[in-house]
C-alpha cells in the first residue's frame, strides 16, 4: 500500500511541476551505458563529455572552441528526482575556476555580438613600380651599335587584381533571429529541468574556453543534498 502511495505522489507531483524547457537527449537503457556511471540509494547518474567533432556534429549553434559540453543522464529513484542545471558544475584541469553551467539565451547571446565575421572576400589590386634591365641585341636601325649587347632598361607603373579577404573595419551583428535560432536549440537539447519520476538525459554547456586535449575533466552533481564528482573520459 505504501509503495502504491509513493507511486501515486510521484504521478501528481511528475503532472504538477513537469518538466520544462527541453526535450533533451534520450536516456540510455541503463546508466552504466555512458562513460563515467555511478549509482546512489536516491539516483543513478552518468555523463560523458563529447569531443570538437561530435560538437560539430549534434550543434549548428558555433560551440567549439568556445563551451565543454557534457551530456547527463539522471534515473530517480521511487521518490523521483528534482532536476537542476545549478546543481552541476565542471573542473578542467589547467584551469582554477569552477564553471557553472551557462544559460542557453545567455549563450546565444554572448555568441551573436561574435558571430559577425571581421573578414570578407572581395577584389584585392595591389600596384609597383620598377624597372627590370635584360641584355638585348641593338636591331639594325641603330648602325653604330649593330652587332653589339648592351643593357636595355625597361618597365614602368604594374598592377596586379585577384580576389582575396578584407579586413572588414565595420562588420554588421547577426540577427536577432539568429539569436533565438541558437537559443532554441539550445534549449532543446539541453538537460530538462523539474521534477520527474523516469530517467532524463540532456546537455550542459560550460563556457571554458580552449582546453588541453589531455585536460581532466570533472563532472560535480549536489542533487539530493550530497556531492558526486565523477572524472570524464577525455575525447
Amino acid at each position: 500500500m505504501q509503495k502504491l502511495v509513493r507511486s501515486l505522489s510521484v504521478a501528481l507531483l511528475s503532472g504538477c511541476f513537469g518538466l520544462a524547457g527541453s526535450d533533451g537527449t534520450h536516456p540510455r537503457s541503463t546508466v552504466d551505458k555512458y562513460p563515467a556511471a555511478i549509482e546512489k540509494k536516491s539516483y543513478r547518474l552518468g555523463a560523458r563529455l563529447l569531443s570538437e567533432l561530435e560538437v560539430l556534429q549534434a550543434f549548428a549553434t558555433p560551440l567549439k572552441g568556445k563551451y565543454a559540453v557534457v551530456e547527463v543522464a539522471l534515473y530517480p529513484g521511487n521518490a523521483g528526482l528534482s532536476v537542476d542545471n545549478r546543481d552541476f558544475a565542471l573542473q578542467v584541469s589547467g584551469k582554477d575556476p569552477v564553471f557553472r553551467p551557462q544559460e542557453p539565451g545567455m549563450i546565444a547571446a554572448g555568441l551573436q555580438r561574435k558571430a559577425s565575421s571581421t573578414r570578407r572576400t572581395g577584389v584585392v589590386s595591389s600596384g609597383t613600380i620598377g624597372y627590370e634591365s635584360r641584355r638585348e641585341r641593338y636591331p639594325e636601325t641603330y648602325p653604330g651599335r649593330r652587332g653589339r649587347n648592351d643593357d636595355i632598361r625597361t618597365g614602368g607603373p604594374r598592377t596586379t587584381i585577384g580576389i582575396g579577404a578584407l579586413r572588414d573595419r565595420s562588420p554588421r551583428p547577426s540577427s536577432d533571429r539568429d539569436r533565438q535560432v541558437m537559443k532554441t536549440e539550445l534549449e532543446d537539447k539541453g538537460l530538462p529541468q523539474g521534477f520527474t519520476g523516469s530517467p532524463v538525459a540532456g546537455y550542459l554547456y560550460f563556457e571554458v574556453g580552449k582546453f588541453r586535449k589531455k585536460a581532466e575533466h570533472r563532472i560535480e552533481y549536489r542533487g539530493s543534498g550530497e556531492a558526486t564528482v565523477l572524472v570524464l573520459p577525455g575525447k
